[in-house]
């Protein structure tokens, strides 16, 4: 419904209202102006319409209301776009896949199975013993016999000093029966000690290997070992460690063992199970002396003092001899006026070395008994050694000369009271 005055237009501000058109309270305009007095009594009416109308304006659209529609504005249509032509795209050339080889798969190597190790036995006394008499030695110097124990292949030997008298040559019997001659390499009598080195062996030999263990321990089992003198029968007894003593002089320890002493042991064995040197037999007699043992123990050196110290000083040359085989020591007539040998000495085409200790070797005609004296250089490239014999019998006997295993090739005699210049040349 559209308004025809300027009243309705300024009135016609609710389109939704549900109670009262609008134009209609422009129809009562007139009325109203005649019934002023009436209009009075409406005014309560009136504000209760004002409220309603202020109130129309939260509510939804009526279903009777006709809402306008807003006038279209013209719009420019815009000119249709020309489409651009789509450039057709060159085929793409499909590679030709290059085959791929296959590899011939290696043969799986068939694993080698392991050998089960076999376990190694432990060895016995038995076992020890059948390697310690193999290295045992029978030792000959005039009429002494005496053991002593192969240490290398070469023909080192070590064995006991005073069995040797005075001489630095003694002969040699191995267990298999081979036989030779041995030099004293080194020896010291204050500890009964000596070490031997066989003069051109020409063979190897059986040896024991001198061990470096700290002594044995009371359950270890140990064979002591010797040759009889007279033969060559080996005497094999079992025995054990009883307890140890150490010299205080030279700290050497020395070992007793289970068993007696029966004679003839100096130089003797002492064998572990692994055929091993364990010990040097000592003989009672030393022991006793040294204030360590008593008569019929069984005693030895112990085998670290040989290994770390005493051999290795004995294979240095060392020499102290305390015999006195073969000089006047009994009391009674007067010795004999000694022979003096003296004279230049060169060895290798030098001048014999200071300390270097000279042999002479004086022999009974009837017998071939010999008997040695020595004396170290006292001046480089001279000598000077005196022999005195109190048995008569080695007189005008011949002497000859010996260092380092090899004799001069010229021979003296021995001459009671003699002074004899000699020179000697050794290779």
């Amino acid at each position: 419904m559209r308004a025809t005055g300027p009243e309705t237009t300024a009135f016609a501000f609710c389109p939704r209202c549900k109670l009262i058109n609008i134009l209609d309270i422009v129809r009562w305009n007139g009325y109203l102006r005649m019934n002023i007095g009436r209009l009075s009594l409406l005014g309560p009416a009136i504000v209760v319409l004002i409220a309603l109308v202020a109130a129309c304006n939260s509510e939804a659209p009526p279903v009777n209301s006709v809402v306008l529609p807003p006038t279209p504005t013209n719009t420019a249509i815009p000119p249709t776009a020309t489409p651009t032509a789509t450039p057709t795209p060159a085929p793409t050339a499909t590679p030709t896949p290059t085959p791929t080889a296959t590899p011939t798969p290696a043969p799986t190597a068939t694993p080698t199975p392991t050998a089960t190790p076999t376990p190694t036995p432990t060895p016995s006394i038995a076992d020890g013993i059948k390697i310690g008499e193999k290295a045992l030695v029978k030792l000959t110097a005039g009429a002494s016999q005496w053991s002593g124990v192969m240490i290398s292949p070469s023909g080192r030997i070590v064995t006991s000093s005073l069995n040797l008298g005075t001489a630095p040559l003694v002969t040699f019997r191995t267990f298999d029966g081979a036989t030779g001659n041995a030099w004293v390499v080194g020896r010291d009598d204050n500890l009964d000690l000596a070490v031997l080195e066989a003069i051109n062996p020409g063979q190897q030999f059986a040896f024991a290997e001198v061990s470096s263990l700290d002594f044995p321990t009371r359950s270890e089992n140990l064979a002591l070992m010797h040759i009889k003198a007279g033969d060559f029968a080996v005497q094999k007894f079992n025995s054990g460690i009883v307890g140890s003593r150490q010299d205080s002089i030279t700290g050497i320890t020395y070992l007793q063992l289970q068993g007696f002493s029966v004679g003839d042991e100096a130089g003797g064995a002492v064998f572990d199970a692994q055929g091993h040197l364990r010990g040097l037999r000592m003989d009672s007699d030393r022991m006793i002396r040294l204030g360590i043992g008593r008569i019929g123990e069984a005693w030895a050196m112990d085998s670290f003092a040989l290994a770390t110290a005493m051999i290795p000083r004995l294979q240095a040359g060392v020499s102290i001899i305390n015999t006195t085989a073969g000089q006047c020591v009994d009391l009674g007539s007067p010795p004999p006026i000694p022979a003096i040998y003296k004279g230049d000495i060169t060895v290798g085409g030098v001048p014999g070395p200071l300390g270097v200790r000279l042999y002479a070797r004086a022999i009974k005609t009837s017998t071939s008994e010999a008997l040695w004296f020595s004396q170290p250089l006292a001046v480089e490239g001279r000598y000077f050694l005196t022999i005195s014999i109190c048995d008569p019998s080695f007189a005008n006997g011949p002497v000859d000369f010996w260092l380092n295993s090899s004799p001069a090739p010229a021979l003296t005699n021995y001459s009671v009271g003699k002074t004899l210049i000699n020179d000697l040349v050794f290779p």
